[in-house]
């Protein structure tokens, strides 16, 4: 009889969850309650069932039912994983172009109640009516392009070019526009990047033949 496992789909979407907002495995399991071995220990079961059934010549061969969560924690992890990072290049992205951005403020007034013809109104009991209206106000905010976080981001992505080594008496001229136009295509590389790892998670384990037992996993 196999040993129960806390393995579930509350669990896995605690864990997707967090693992999506960038969060390391290792945070992201011990957030869920779940310790990092146990973590690790469901992923290497999903990874070598997958292995099993991919490497058997033998069509036939599927998922077996009571590793099925296993490789679906697998695939679930994975791409959780890939919209964290997916998120975090589209922020700095976002970050290096610059944006304009609007910003919503609200405010309770009291004002003095008046009628039509500008009358202070009174109350029964003789005092002023006080009228509270709430005065929401808007403003556009502009966020100008990062030129830094722009050389930091190429420079752990590309050292070799760009990581100035500048000696004493030797000024770096800086060319903001090689900057954007080489940023975009370093974006346009690692989006392609997360995109294919994202559907390879999709497609982790999907052999053509259901589970024993149930439906196809």
């Amino acid at each position: 009889m196999a040993r129960p496992t806390k393995l579930d789909n509350d669990v896995q979407a605690a864990i997707c969850a967090k693992l999506g907002a960038c969060c390391t495995y290792k945070d992201a399991a011990l957030a869920a309650g779940i310790s990092y071995e146990t973590f690790n220990n469901w992923r290497k079961r999903g990874e070598a069932e997958v292995e099993r059934v991919d490497s058997s010549a033998d069509r036939r061969v599927k998922i077996r039912k009571d590793e099925a969560p296993f490789v679906q924690f697998l695939q679930a992890t994975t791409r959780a994983e890939a919209i964290g990072r997916v998120s975090a290049a589209e922020a700095i992205h976002s970050n290096i172009l610059g944006a304009k951005t609007v910003e919503t403020s609200e405010e309770l007034i009291e004002e003095t109640a008046r009628d039509k013809a500008g009358n202070v109104v009174f109350g029964k009991d003789g005092q002023p009516i006080t009228l509270i209206r709430k005065r929401v106000s808007r403003r556009t905010v502009n966020h100008p392009p990062d030129g830094d976080l722009a050389l930091k981001y190429l420079a752990r992505r590309d050292a070799e070019n760009w990581t100035t080594k500048a000696g004493d008496g030797v000024s770096v001229s800086i060319n903001l526009y090689d900057i954007y136009e080489r940023t975009a295509d370093e974006f346009d590389r690692l989006f392609g990047d997360l995109v294919a790892a994202g559907e390879a998670a999709q497609m982790v384990g999907q052999p053509e033949r259901p589970a024993e037992g149930g439906a196809p996993v």
